[in-house]
């Protein structure tokens, strides 16, 4: 009895492991290895200061009379995954920030580039330009993050990028 029960364990244990054998091949079970390589950003050139046209709205919600808007024209995707974009932010009396701003669904990073001095038209770099993680309070970045990055996935390309924007816009 016990012989038996014996070649019955050993004939199941060589059942098992010939059948992993064979699921190794059919599947590539390495799929979710993550990737040990350090991620690089590509390099990016400023766009132009903006004028006052060609700016899509962002809808941001509780926005207490404040104004959020892209410029259509900046929006750019760089081979490494961040989409870059003109922000313009404008207060209830009408005041305006500028800025260049960088964002990365994949790795839910933002990063500043440089703001507007609007009065002479040019950027001024920023000075503590390091991507940080998302804020989960902050307002625009959410915004922008549930409008653009599709479960972690950037748009295809500049015009992707602009349609999403366009199609979440708020009424006028």
């Amino acid at each position: 009895m016990k012989k038996l029960l014996v070649l019955a364990c050993l004939a199941t244990l060589c059942a098992t492991a010939q059948a992993q054998q064979d699921y190794k091949r059919r599947f590539n079970t390495n799929a979710n290895v993550p990737d040990d390589t350090p991620w690089e950003e590509s390099s990016y050139d400023m766009p132009a200061f903006p004028g006052n046209d060609g700016f899509i709205g962002l809808d941001v919600p509780l926005a207490a009379g404040y104004r959020y808007q892209l410029e259509e024209k900046s929006l750019s995707i760089t081979p490494d995954g961040v989409l870059h974009y003109v922000l313009k932010v404008t207060s209830p009396k009408g005041a305006e920030n500028i800025s260049v701003e960088g964002l990365h669904c994949a790795r839910k990073h933002v990063r500043s580039y440089a703001f507007g001095d609007t009065v002479n038209k040019r950027w001024i770099l920023s000075m503590n330009s390091q991507w940080r993680d998302w804020n989960p309070f902050d307002k625009v970045k959410v915004t922008l993050r549930d409008t653009v990055c599709d479960i972690g996935v950037p748009p295809r390309d500049a015009e992707d990028f602009a349609m999403r924007l366009k199609k979440a816009a708020p009424r006028q």
